[in-house]
């Protein structure tokens, strides 16, 4: 049994240990970039701006998360035909009303007499 363990690589150790990084490996790392960044800053005299707030943890699939783009993206779809839909309904109302308002400013000073018949 002993003989076999030994035949099994660590994760640790070779190319495959060498690809993996420990939390404390990005953190020490994070806050290496963040003196550096302050350090930047302080020479130019400047206050170095917010920083972006990380990522909150999304426990959804891919499958998922793209799903819900899928239906956001529908909606949104829907919302974009609809608008150009009423504008073009709009740009039909004042077209025909304009025509109406040009009938009515032409006859307007018309004085219509009543015969009495």
């Amino acid at each position: 049994m002993d003989s076999d363990s030994s035949l099994i690589p660590s994760l640790s150790t070779g190319v495959v240990g060498s690809r993996f990084v420990t939390e404390t490996e990005l953190d020490t790392a994070k806050a290496r970039r963040e003196e550096q960044w302050k350090a930047a800053y302080a020479r130019l005299g400047q206050e170095p701006p917010p920083q972006q707030q990380e990522d909150s943890y999304d426990g959804r699939s891919l499958a998922e998360k793209l799903a819900a783009n899928k239906v956001l993206l529908y909606y949104a779809a829907v919302c974009i035909i609809l608008t150009f839909s009423k504008i073009a309904k709009q740009e039909e109302w004042e077209e025909k009303t304009k025509l109406g308002k040009q009938y009515d400013s032409q006859f307007s000073s018309l004085t219509y007499f009543d015969t009495g018949s």
